[in-house]
């Protein structure tokens, strides 16, 4: 059951986030990011294709997600809620840096000596 879910042995994720978010924790918010961090990385790394960018957008969705903890359902995995912080995160990162489409017509009228 999603409750008792845990990377490896350990801790399993529940109890470290009771424990994160109810005390502040930092050893149970290491854990959590030490024990996820490589999957986010990588399937932010498969979104960007960049290096700098995908550790970049990583280490700002552990900050998101740490800040909204509180959000975090237990009917589904952590890592399941932490996928789609990532995924939406990324999508957003990627519309804002979108360049803007220029019309083709509009350059030309817009050149002087046109």
């Amino acid at each position: 059951m999603a409750l008792n879910a845990k990377n490896n042995t350990g801790t399993p994720d529940w109890t470290l986030i009771q424990q994160a978010e109810l005390s502040g924790d930092e050893k149970a918010y290491a854990q959590l990011f030490a024990r996820h961090r490589q999957n986010i990385y990588q399937l932010i790394y498969q979104m960007v294709r960049n290096t700098e960018l995908a550790e970049d957008l990583t280490m700002e969705v552990f900050a998101k997600a740490f800040k909204n903890l509180d959000h975090y359902q237990p009917t589904h995995t952590f890592i399941s809620w932490l996928n789609t912080v990532a995924k939406n995160h990324t999508y957003d990162y990627l519309r804002k840096k979108r360049p803007e489409n220029i019309s083709i017509d509009e350059r030309l009228e817009s050149r002087p000596g046109r």
